[in-house]
């Protein structure tokens, strides 16, 4: 908001981005993003613990293909 208010009042006759550069970096960080969340869709994991007084509980963890949570240097990346 405040970079849009200083580019109106210092440079209030500068040419704008047009619609088209818009949509394309929207595309580009729409497409970065997709490829920076992909290993976090492609190794999460449910596992459902059932408890010994008939309670359940359902748990997603990320299981990397170097293993788990503590151990795992791809989670530390």
């Amino acid at each position: 908001m405040y970079l849009a208010g200083y580019i109106a009042i210092v440079h209030p006759l500068r040419h704008r981005t047009s619609r088209k550069k818009a949509r394309i970096f929207l595309l580009i960080i729409w497409a970065l993003s997709c490829v920076l969340a992909a290993p976090c869709l492609m190794y999460s994991t449910v596992m459902t613990k059932r408890y010994n007084n008939g309670k359940t509980r359902t748990v997603c963890y990320m299981l990397w293909p170097d293993g788990r949570y503590p151990t795992s240097m791809a989670d530390y990346m």
